[in-house]
């Protein structure tokens, strides 16, 4: 993990304002044996977005008792945007919590009018943001005593926000966390010659020669170019949709080097396609056989090894001096 801003937004002071059942609940965590609890929260980079406002109210965990107890987040608010591959906000650090098992454990948000609460920022000026169910998933986790659970909130934006009736939404469809002992971060090249070569045979269908290069990830059970399709909520062909999405850019150096980062994901084996028509994938629609999205290259397989301490950065070449994977173009119109 890199670059973790250094943001202590709950104290020991704040567990005497935890919200218990019928037992106190500032008793039970007085006497209890305790762990600590950081909580992070990352996004994959968007296009065509400035900034994504997230303001926190709670963070809320039902422990084995069934005793719910809330920790006030006082409206902390930040900007997802400057979090993204490898990088996180540090929401919860060292939070003391009581030994034992938790499930339903989430964090609660203000939901955005346009003024107040969650918000996204784009080139048609500042909207509010209704995130679903008004609150962001977390795994169920078990404490034990003096152990640190660092665990990550990983918001993938390009399957998670949609627009609804001139509403922007927040879907749980693209968020998962994670135990950081147990993911990796991805680090990927693109050969220019890719870039070039999907530009020029797809010319006719992009307006005003704004390409969206994009990189795609999937399961590994994705063997070949043919099984990698776009992100849509109303896919019927039993074909496996991304798992995350990053944006390619050319860097700033003069170099004509292309490059993507995917962080905190899952230790294990996947696989990679790229295309330049991200425009053209909407997330509500079956962009592979109702639009005009393709997939350009399959970028071959790799694995995900989290490291010793997890955070281990993982590099995949795409295309020349490395894995191409089938190497042809692929989809349907």
């Amino acid at each position: 993990m890199n670059n973790l801003q250094k943001l202590s937004v709950l104290s020991m002071s704040l567990l005497l304002t935890a919200c218990g059942g019928s037992d106190s609940a500032e008793k039970t965590l007085a006497d209890s044996t305790a762990g600590l609890l950081t909580v992070s929260i990352s996004d994959a980079p968007m296009n065509n977005v400035d900034k994504v406002e997230l303001v926190l109210d709670h963070l809320v965990m039902t422990d084995e008792h069934g005793e719910t107890h809330q920790f006030p987040m006082n409206g902390k608010s930040f900007d997802l945007m400057q979090y993204q591959g490898a990088d996180s906000f540090k929401a919860v650090d060292r939070l003391a919590i009581p030994t034992g098992q938790y499930h339903d454990v989430h964090f609660t948000v203000i939901q955005g009018d346009g003024n107040q609460g969650c918000a996204i920022e784009n080139i048609d000026g500042r909207h509010g943001l209704n995130i679903e169910d008004g609150m962001l998933p977390l795994h169920d986790f078990t404490m034990t005593q003096d152990q640190h659970m660092s665990m990550t909130l990983e918001i993938d934006l390009y399957r998670s926000v949609w627009q609804d009736s001139g509403e922007y939404r927040l879907s749980h469809g693209g968020m998962y966390s994670i135990d950081n002992r147990h993911m990796g971060h991805l680090v990927g090249n693109v050969d220019p010659q890719w870039i070039e070569d999907c530009e020029t045979e797809h010319a006719d269908k992009i307006d005003n020669g704004l390409y969206a290069h994009m990189a795609y990830l999937y399961d590994a059970t994705v063997t070949d170019i043919d099984m990698m399709v776009d992100v849509s909520s109303a896919r019927t062909d039993q074909r496996q949709s991304p798992i995350a999405l990053s944006p390619i850019k050319i860097h700033q150096d003069g170099s004509g080097n292309w490059s993507f980062s995917m962080g905190f994901l899952p230790e294990g084996d996947y696989r990679v396609g790229y295309t330049c028509l991200a425009s053209k994938d909407d997330p509500v629609i079956d962009d592979m056989n109702q639009g005009q999205f393709q997939m350009f290259r399959d970028a071959g397989a790799l694995t995900i090894e989290a490291g010793e301490n997890g955070g281990q950065q993982n590099d995949h070449q795409c295309g020349s001096g490395g894995d191409t994977g089938n190497g042809h173009m692929g989809g349907h119109g």
